[in-house]
């Protein structure tokens, strides 16, 4: 009686392996398209959030009735909304009226004096809007404010503002935003059509 070698199969066949290189393929094919996608839009989420700034400025400044300001620190990646007023105007608008203390000096014979003048700073200056956007913030991880073009040219570092006026006016401005993955956005303020624009570099 004849025995009967079972082979082993050693390697894959041809058909094999371009079965394997179909499938990987089709499964790049769908999710690099979806990734892509996925950054866009929070690329696009971060565009809007600093669009959401620019309103918020130019409608204070527009109800107010004070100048108000964009403000970035682009070294350190932080940006916030101030208003240029009083800091009597700005403590009220923090905590209501605030009371300031007369200035009580002491005479040689024991008597006191009460010091009637105004306080030392009575100019306006900017500060904080009394609001979460006042506050210091900065976009999330892995996304940067790499440069504003404004009129003066295009600055990489350093403080930058965008003023609006009474009236809510402001200059031309560019604000690029970029990732990780250097993909990037341009938020551009548009003054004479009253809105924010967002687009891709490309596009111009």
């Amino acid at each position: 009686m004849a025995a009967h070698h079972s082979r082993s199969r050693h390697g894959f066949t041809l058909i094999e392996i371009l079965a394997v290189v179909l499938i990987i393929g089709l499964t790049f094919g769908f999710v690099l398209p979806n990734l892509d996608s996925s950054r866009s839009r929070r690329l696009e989420n971060r565009g809007r959030s600093i669009a959401n700034l620019v309103h918020v400025a130019r409608q204070g400044a527009i109800t107010s009735g004070a100048e108000h300001r964009l403000w970035f620190q682009l070294d350190d990646g932080i940006m916030r909304v101030d208003w240029y007023v009083t800091e009597e105007r700005a403590d009220e608008a923090y905590g209501g009226p605030t009371e300031r203390l007369a200035e009580v000096k002491p005479e040689a014979n024991g008597a006191t004096t009460v010091s009637l003048s105004p306080p030392e700073k009575e100019g306006r200056d900017y500060y904080p809007v009394a609001s979460k956007y006042g506050e210091n913030a900065s976009l999330p991880l892995d996304y940067w404010v790499t440069g504003i073009e404004t009129p003066e040219g295009f600055i990489e570092a350093g403080e930058v503002q965008l003023v609006f006026g009474r009236d809510g006016t402001t200059d031309y401005a560019e604000v690029l935003i970029t990732d990780a993955w250097d993909n990037q956005l341009i938020v551009e303020i548009q003054p004479l059509m009253d809105r924010v624009r967002l687009r891709r570099p490309e596009e111009d």
